[in-house]
């Protein structure tokens, strides 16, 4: 496994690091919709 240094490295991190939290929030959102749906579909009844 090859390992990166210098500037590069520091930049790939804080760039994966964002998209992390973006896939996390998008998640998120996601298991509320669900959530939220579910909840309305079952108070209808």
């Amino acid at each position: 496994m090859t390992t990166m240094t210098g500037p590069d490295s520091a930049e790939f991190v804080k760039r994966r690091k964002s998209r992390n939290r973006a896939m996390l929030a998008v998640l998120l959102a996601l298991c509320v919709l669900f959530y939220v749906m579910t909840i309305a579909r079952m108070g209808g009844h």
